[in-house]
């Protein structure tokens, strides 16, 4: 007589069986140097994840870049998912592919991670239409930053923001502090940004509005100036979007204070200059991104005290690095 085979013992093999293959795939992935090169390991590791055991043809790697993964062959389930957002394919020229829409034009790159998978970079969300609108970099810094007079470098804290069209990258074209030109100082590896991407998010006024608030914010912690205080009403606007950008932050792993800021140090011996007791200096920085340029300009104050920590860095209370989130 043959005995039934017990569908529950059949379904916890089959479960311990994706778990050993699982262990595999993640001890095999941080052995690999070749996984890294999309960056931080994890979000390729959940891509794949979806690809092998939820039988999609294309997955998105969460990140600054718009990446997709597919395992490897024809581009038939990105041109069908980008079809799916009105894109239609155009051409392809070797690992670059380009598809049209509206009289847009959407860019490709296409790369091997190994031999089973392909990684597909876009220079576009492919759902969001941008016909008509002008794309916009906005660069979030520290207004007002205080040091002391002994500090030995001076930190500039920078996000770069974009809304519109665009890659993930913009370059530092200018960086001065008085007039005196000190890009020089900024390493030429130092002077690529990562920008965020923010069109899915938040519309570009409201962000807009959040950065003016910032501002008010600045000369306040310094200053009793009556043009920069609050009113109830734009008290509750400013709270209403500092938790709605600290969602997005959240989400997007966007931070300063977490580390994500691009750090520019500089040392105070480089400058061309001296640094004086109760000194105020204006800086400057410009970025690039192909036809688009943004400004961004703050201002540091020199304060001469006695130091209360081994450290010659004082950080102020107006830092942005100090303030929830961004």
């Amino acid at each position: 007589m043959r005995t039934r085979e017990n569908p529950i013992k059949g379904k916890r093999a089959a479960i311990l069986l994706v778990f050993v293959v699982m262990l595999f795939l993640v001890l095999a992935f941080f052995s690999s140097p070749i996984f890294f090169q999309e960056g931080k390991a994890l979000p390729v590791l959940r891509a794949l994840a979806a690809v092998e055991f939820l039988n999609r043809d294309l997955a998105r790697i969460d990140g600054l870049v718009i990446k997709y993964l597919q395992k490897d062959g024809p581009a038939a389930p990105l041109t069908d998912y980008l079809a799916g957002h009105g894109w239609v394919f155009k051409d392809q020229l070797g690992s670059a592919i380009f598809y049209e829409r509206n009289g847009q034009t959407l860019s490709v790159k296409a790369r091997k991670l190994t031999r089973f998978y392909t990684v597909y970079e876009l220079d576009q969300e492919p759902g969001i239409s941008y016909a008509g609108v002008q794309p916009e970099i906005m660069i979030m810094g520290p207004d007002l930053q205080t040091y002391d007079l002994d500090a030995t470098r001076w930190e500039f804290p920078l996000v770069l923001t974009i809304f519109g069209t665009g890659n993930g990258t913009a370059a530092i074209v200018e960086f001065s502090i008085d007039g005196h030109n000190l890009l020089q100082l900024i390493p030429e590896a130092q002077r690529t940004l990562p920008v965020h991407r923010l069109d899915n998010e938040i519309d570009r006024e409201s962000f807009r509005k959040w950065l003016a608030y910032l501002r008010r914010m600045a000369v306040l912690r310094v200053r009793n100036d009556e043009q920069a205080i609050f009113s109830a009403a734009e008290e509750k606007d400013f709270r209403e979007l500092m938790e709605r950008v600290l969602r997005i932050s959240k989400l997007r792993d966007i931070s300063p204070g977490m580390g994500d800021a691009s750090y520019l140090v500089v040392s105070v011996a480089s400058l061309p200059f001296r640094v004086a007791a109760d000194g105020h200096y204006k800086v400057k920085f410009a970025v690039e991104q192909g036809r688009l340029r943004a400004g961004w300009a703050g201002e540091i104050l020199i304060v001469d005290v006695e130091p209360l920590v081994t450290s010659l860095v004082w950080t102020p209370p107006g830092r942005l690095s100090q303030s929830k989130g961004w």
